[in-house]
């Protein structure tokens, strides 16, 4: 997780001092699925994500240093599976990259 933040005070720098308009993180999830394992650690996740994609947020809107607002573009991957049912299933113990 510290080193998304240090990428995002990076990419914070670089939208600041030049002229990028747009922004896209393929899979934001996973690398906070790998951090944090289990329900155990899912409050302290969910805190954690919290907090960057309010950065991500505040960034994207041209609240962060002299940055001019871009567009923000997030994907999440999910992995199904079909059941011997003929039902789609996700399965949260499945990573997807």
């Amino acid at each position: 997780m510290q080193h998304q933040m240090e990428l995002l005070n990076k990419i914070a720098e670089y939208f600041v001092n030049n002229e990028y308009r747009l922004l896209i993180i393929d899979s934001i999830m996973a690398c906070f699925r790998v951090d944090y394992v289990g329900r155990g650690e899912l409050n302290e996740r969910q805190q954690k994500l919290n907090q960057f994609l309010s950065k991500l947020t505040h960034l994207a809107e041209g609240k962060i240093g002299a940055s001019k607002s871009f567009l923000l573009l997030l994907t999440v991957r999910r992995v199904q599976y079909r059941c011997p049912h003929g039902l789609l299933l996700s399965n949260p113990t499945s990573s997807t990259n």
